[in-house]
């Protein structure tokens, strides 16, 4: 049957009405099954019950499925899901990151200009404080070792004379030996020094400049990171169902899991950078008490099938009062700071640091960093030996609330 003849099939109940609209939602509950699956408009307007997000236009799903997304199919208990991936595929939203990506660049490029610009100008400025110059230099030497008048002295020795001058020519050079035997490097006093010391400061400000570079850099790659970060539930245990992320008015993600007590995960989109150190911050905005979260690093290849604790690169946290605790030993359970045990306030933030190269893994609470939580050693070699290690948050219960507040690339850790 093609979309034609579809089109021109009748209602059974209102034989003057095509069908129009197919139900495809809470049709397992008793009232629907008791109802008609296919409406025309009359069957819509005599129906005083009818909701509208249980019925799907047939005409939408015969001119749109093979080009593109149709709303409120399939059934999910979340439509924003479907919504994203409308937006998410709009040539509006294809135009959107474009123009995002093309102004982040422009506007890098120029602040790239600009500070080489800034860094050109110092580096030309300060060889205009140590000028090296050769004529300079000899002129200074002629001064301070008084070879012209050694020169005048030979120029004006006549051969008969020059055995009656020995004494002077002893005392002249006798002077000046006594002077480099107790004004060692003799070279001070010519200002050799300061054209050495100019050419370090040059090379100085040499790698200045390349280290403004790197910073540019790793600025742009800040950007970039955040530009292009993304979180989804993974495939285990239905999390792409359950897990529902959205963005805030401040562009943080917020995870939330519903109507699920199985285990699941939400990771991140890019495997990280075994050279660079990376800062993971989330902030807790809704649990209950004794639930139980996990965050840490998971294997991307494992996320269709497995947990994320199970590479025990993992922290699990359990809510009591006002506190985070840790709860098991997944992994990330030295206490390397703090007394007794870990703990965290929930209205602050955690703060999560990964450096894959140096086998360091680590989980603090942040702003004021009280206690720390380090990876234990016989699960350091997987930091280095896994390539494709993500960050993940892992969850059990139902109605948890995360706020992903943000990752950053940094030279160094704090405390």
């Amino acid at each position: 049957m093609d979309k034609t003849s579809f089109q021109t099939l009748k209602c059974h109940k209102h034989q003057k009405k095509h069908l129009q609209f197919v139900q495809v939602n809470d049709v397992l509950n008793q009232e629907s099954q008791n109802k008609e699956l296919f409406y025309c408009s009359s069957c819509f307007n005599h129906d005083l019950d009818f909701k509208s997000i249980n019925y799907l236009m047939i005409d939408q799903i015969l001119q749109e499925a093979e080009s593109g997304i149709i709303p409120k199919w399939p059934p999910v208990n979340n439509y924003q899901i479907i919504q994203d991936l409308i937006d998410l595929t709009s040539k509006e939203s294809e135009l959107n990151y474009e123009k995002q990506i093309i102004d982040f660049f422009n506007e890098f490029k120029q602040q790239l200009l600009a500070k080489l610009d800034i860094i050109q100008k110092k580096m030309i400025n300060e060889t205009h404080k140590y000028p090296i110059d050769n004529h300079q230099i000899i002129k200074r030497y002629q001064e301070i070792s008084n070879i012209l008048q050694f020169k005048q002295l030979l120029m004006n020795e006549q051969e008969n004379n020059l055995q009656e001058h020995s004494t002077l020519y002893q005392e002249f050079i006798q002077k000046f030996e006594k002077w480099t035997l107790d004004m060692q490097p003799f070279l001070t006093q010519i200002n050799f020094q300061n054209c050495i010391q100019d050419k370090n400061k040059f090379d100085l400000l040499k790698n200045l400049g390349n280290n403004r570079i790197n910073d540019i850099i790793m600025t742009a790659q800040k950007g970039l990171l955040n530009l292009n970060l993304d979180l989804f539930g993974t495939e285990y245990q239905n999390g792409q169902q359950v897990i529902v992320v959205r963005k805030n008015a401040n562009n943080e993600y917020i995870i939330t899991k519903i109507n699920s007590n199985t285990f699941t995960d939400c990771i991140s989109n890019f495997d990280l950078n075994k050279n660079l150190k990376y800062v993971f911050r989330i902030q807790i905005e809704k649990i209950n008490q004794g639930n139980i979260f996990y965050v840490g690093l998971m294997r991307n290849s494992i996320s269709k099938n497995q947990g994320g604790w199970e590479d025990y690169l993992t922290c699990s946290l359990e809510s009591q009062n006002e506190y985070l605790k840790k709860k098991y030993n997944s992994g990330i359970n030295i206490l390397l700071k703090g007394e007794s045990e870990f703990k965290a306030k929930k209205d602050g933030l955690i703060e999560i640091r990964v450096c894959l190269k140096d086998k360091l893994l680590e989980v603090t609470d942040f702003p004021n960093y009280q206690y720390k939580l380090g990876l234990e050693d016989q699960y350091k070699s997987k930091l280095e030996q896994y390539e494709d290690l993500r960050f993940y948050l892992g969850f059990q219960c139902s109605d948890i609330q995360i706020c992903f507040k943000d990752v950053e690339i940094v030279d160094e850790f704090k405390y």
